[in-house]
């Protein structure tokens, strides 16, 4: 119905006079409804409008049957309805075959909309649940079938490609973290293999662009999600040595290197300073100093919990990251690791 519904601008022809095009798409609406209720022999009541190229079908299976069948012959150029439809499927098959390149473009934005959804929510959720020693079946089972859809290859080939791999990282800490979960162990095996190209390029963006903070969070994620020795030297020789205090590259470099550095070379003073400094805002930023300052532990872990309630409260941050991060007080297998 969306595509064959309705006329088109063309065919009001370009009408400027609001009041004028409204009567003519209420005639040509009339005109379709008309036909399609006597090619069903239904009432006004049975077949009618619901919205805007929605259409209202009331009555048995076989009339939905029926009404498919009919609007499947009118938006189809070869068919050859008859009767009072014959002189409409002129103009709704030219419909359908103008809209449907744009219609499946959209379509196809869509499905990448619902996917990167997918990605963001049920990877924090997978990452909270697997923080507090449960895994989350439903958040697993929507990985799964996100990371098996065309449309996280074309996040991954392009601007969304930041999004993808913060998610193979939350899937890999939350399986190292709940060690023996085989489901959970192959999705985060076939993740890391699939953003490897997409690693290398964040790797070469931030050599590029190292004042670029989102390019940045975008090599750490790389880095911790692949966990490849070769990544985290290439992320950390590419991190500027200094940034403008206060900024969020600022933010994102303290945090850079003591998530990517050895434990041993994590300066925890800097990330304490940071986290008592203010200014950190976002998911991302958010979660990511938790991190580096539960693996540094002692004073920057200190001083990241003291803030923790002003942190949380102070910036909309979904749900699922907020269970995270204060689950991180608890005993996290997969920190060891990062």
């Amino acid at each position: 119905m969306s595509l064959i519904g309705l006329p088109s601008p063309k065919e009001l022809g370009n009408e400027r006079d609001w009041n004028k095009a409204v009567a003519k798409v209420k005639q040509d609406a009339g005109q379709f409804m008309a036909a399609l209720q006597k090619a069903l022999q239904a009432s006004a009541e049975g077949v009618t409008w619901f919205a805007p190229g929605q259409l209202l079908v009331i009555g048995d299976a076989a009339r939905h049957e029926q009404a498919a069948r009919i609007l499947a012959q009118l938006a189809d150029p070869n068919a050859k309805p008859k009767a009072a439809l014959a002189t409409l499927h002129a103009k709704t098959s030219k419909r359908a075959a103008e809209r449907k390149e744009r219609v499946e473009k959209l379509g196809q934005s869509r499905r990448v909309l619902e996917v990167a959804e997918a990605l963001d929510e049920f990877s924090w959720r997978l990452l909270a649940a697997a923080c507090g020693g449960e895994l989350d079946v439903e958040a697993l089972t929507e990985l799964q079938i996100a990371w098996k859809a065309d449309e996280t290859r074309k996040l991954l080939d392009g601007q969304g490609a930041g999004l993808a791999l913060r998610s193979a990282w939350a899937v890999t800490t939350a399986a190292r973290t709940l060690a023996g979960q085989t489901e959970l162990a192959a999705l985060a095996a076939a993740a890391r293999t699939q953003v490897r190209p997409a690693a290398d390029k964040a790797v070469a963006a931030i050599q590029t662009r190292p004042q670029d903070a989102s390019a940045m969070v975008a090599a750490v994620y790389a880095a911790l999600a692949v966990d490849q020795a070769d990544l985290r030297a290439s992320v950390l020789a590419a991190l500027p040595r200094e940034t403008p205090a206060g900024s969020p590259l600022a933010v994102a470099l303290v945090v850079a290197r003591g998530l990517l550095n050895e434990a041993t070379a994590v300066d925890g003073g800097q990330l304490a300073k940071l986290a008592t400094a203010g200014g950190v805002v976002g998911e991302d930023a958010t979660v990511l100093l938790a991190m580096a300052c539960r693996r540094a532990g002692g004073d920057a872990w200190a001083a990241f919990r003291g803030q923790m309630g002003e942190l949380l409260g102070q910036q909309p941050l979904p749900g699922h990251v907020v269970v995270l991060v204060n689950r991180l007080s608890g005993a996290v297998p997969g920190l060891g690791r990062l």
